[in-house]
């Protein structure tokens, strides 16, 4: 029986956050939940986790501990609508530093479509001079492309349903789609979840930012 994979999620109790927690667990993988608020996860759900860690994305020190003997790291982190935060820029650096800390290799990233540089169009050239909360998609994705160290994946779809269903036939392809369509969190938590599981996806998917869509 080979040894259950140890994955920790960060951003555990946001909408794509809980769908990994729940999926990684039917899946029989070792799950840690880091969050700030650890009494927003339903308690069906947390009563199956490995650990819970309260924590902070933007305190690296506290992230640098927490990765520690994980195979996987894996980020749901959102924006959060304060000025200023740019949780996802420090966020997603503070992940790679600790990850670096202790020989971590494996990072998945929930980004969206609109912020691949080339892909958003007119939205990506405005979002840049405007929104605060793009701009910080937007460098997130540039602290992954600066990265070639780590072994990273960045789903990118065009937009984000809350919702269980999952369609078997949904489709992912590298970086170019033609048109926009919605990609569910349990079908995110599914594809993220797949490549953890199967090292052929990682390897292939290794540096590219996956665009999910039916």
């Amino acid at each position: 029986m080979s040894e259950q994979k140890k994955v920790i999620v960060f951003g555990a109790n946001g909408q794509c956050g809980l769908k990994l927690l729940k999926q990684g667990l039917n899946e029989g993988l070792r799950v840690t939940a880091f969050v700030r608020t650890p009494e927003k996860i339903p308690k069906e759900i947390r009563e199956k986790l490995h650990k819970v860690i309260q924590g902070d994305a933007m305190d690296p020190k506290s992230v640098e501990e927490a990765i520690e003997g994980h195979d996987y790291v894996l980020s749901a982190l959102g924006n959060v609508l304060k000025f200023g935060t740019m949780l996802l820029t420090n966020g997603s650096k503070n992940i790679l530093e600790g990850m670096r800390s202790h020989g971590v290799k494996h990072l998945q990233v929930v980004s969206g479509a609109p912020y691949i540089p080339g892909e958003g169009g007119l939205f990506e050239a405005i979002a840049r001079k405007v929104t605060i909360a793009a701009r910080d998609h937007i460098r997130q994705l540039e602290n992954l492309d600066a990265s070639d160290d780590i072994d990273w994946v960045a789903i990118c779809p065009y937009f984000i349903k809350d919702s269980d269903a999952l369609d078997p036939d949904y489709k992912y392809v590298k970086q170019k789609v033609s048109g926009m369509s919605t990609a569910t969190t349990a079908e995110i938590a599914d594809f993220m979840i797949k490549i953890v599981q199967d090292e052929t996806k990682a390897k292939d998917f290794r540096h590219c930012k996956m665009i999910i869509h039916h």
